[in-house]
């Protein structure tokens, strides 16, 4: 995955179609800076940008059909996984979504999807009867307040990992206002606040004293052993490596909620064949959580723990099955 900057422009190959792609489908509403951070607000035109995407895209599929004759064809609607990420509350059977149902009528998610069946009518179409088309979903969405940070917290709590003092820019941004950061975000190019953004990332720890240490990432716990040899100022013994993630394992798993209701769902090793390799750049554990997780705060009875999630506006989650 690129940085925020590079993510931000539309990218064709062979570079030779550009212009053309440019004059079929024009500027894509998602090209150029899209305000990601986690406290921001979901921008109010963002329905909007996903159904004009959405229009575009079949637009150059139509054009690329007509002019080009392909034998395969491949295309995804990408516009649906940003608008099921940030509209997921506007679904009819949606959980979790504030107040009551909107009426029947309102615009929300359910028009982006509406749209795609409009366009792939299009494609459909064009292809004709004697094509073979196949849709599919790589996987699903689900109900989410947002992202479970407890591996931080929990991990502190235990001595696993030991905290030293945050940048300043990350305790100020932490502090500022909504307002103020909406105008920060519209004044400050993307790849200025990549760069300032970065330094706060991932929390700060004394790596002499940190055995394990969680990875950033929007859905799932990644965990990293802090192991010598693999990590720059790594600590811990490959002769270790073994006991320690089954004492992660069993220290998440027995992890619960005050009303004794479970955290964690399962969890993954990456090198199940230990000692025969031990991954490289992998998390070596990866946690899922259970519903509770990303339900709303966590509190903890043991270690008493209270974490609130990241990226509120995240109220749609990938989920394992698709359609």
């Amino acid at each position: 995955m690129g940085r925020p900057a590079d993510r931000a422009r539309s990218q064709v190959c062979p570079p030779s179609l550009a212009p053309r792609v440019r004059a079929v489908a024009g500027k894509h509403p998602f090209t150029g800076p899209v305000d990601a951070s986690a406290s921001a607000q979901v921008p109010e035109d963002l329905l909007d940008r996903c159904m004009d995407g959405v229009e575009r895209r079949g637009q150059l599929i139509e054009h690329l059909l007509r002019k080009e004759s392909p034998e395969l064809f491949i295309t995804v609607f990408s516009e649906t996984h940003r608008a099921s990420h940030l509209l997921w509350h506007t679904a009819p059977r949606a959980g979790n979504r504030p107040g009551p149902p909107p009426p029947p009528d309102s615009p929300g998610l359910v028009d982006v999807f509406r749209e795609v069946d409009r366009q792939m009518g299009r494609v459909l179409m064009l292809a004709g009867d004697e094509a073979a088309v196949l849709v599919f979903s790589l996987h699903g969405m689900q109900d989410t307040r947002g992202v479970p940070l407890l591996l931080d917290p929990l991990f502190r709590a235990v001595k696993l990992a030991t905290p030293v003092p945050e940048p300043g820019f990350s305790r100020l941004k932490r502090r500022t206002p909504t307002a103020l950061k909406r105008f920060y975000h519209r004044l400050v190019p993307t790849r200025v606040r990549w760069d300032l953004a970065t330094s706060g990332l991932t929390p700060r720890y004394d790596w002499s004293r940190t055995k394990a240490f969680p990875l950033p990432t929007d859905q799932h716990g990644w965990i990293r052993v802090n192991l010598k040899g693999r990590e720059t100022e790594g600590i811990v013994e490959r002769s270790e490596y073994d006991r320690l993630c089954g004492e992660i394992e069993r220290l998440l798993c027995d992890v619960r909620m005050e009303d004794g209701t479970p955290v964690v769902r399962g969890i993954v090793r990456t090198a199940p064949d230990y000692p025969a390799g031990i991954p490289g750049r992998l998390p070596d554990l990866v946690v899922h959580w259970a519903p509770a997780a990303s339900a709303g705060s966590v509190r903890l009875p043991t270690p008493a723990i209270h974490c609130e999630l990241g990226a509120p506006k995240l109220t749609g989650q990938h989920a394992p099955d698709g359609f």
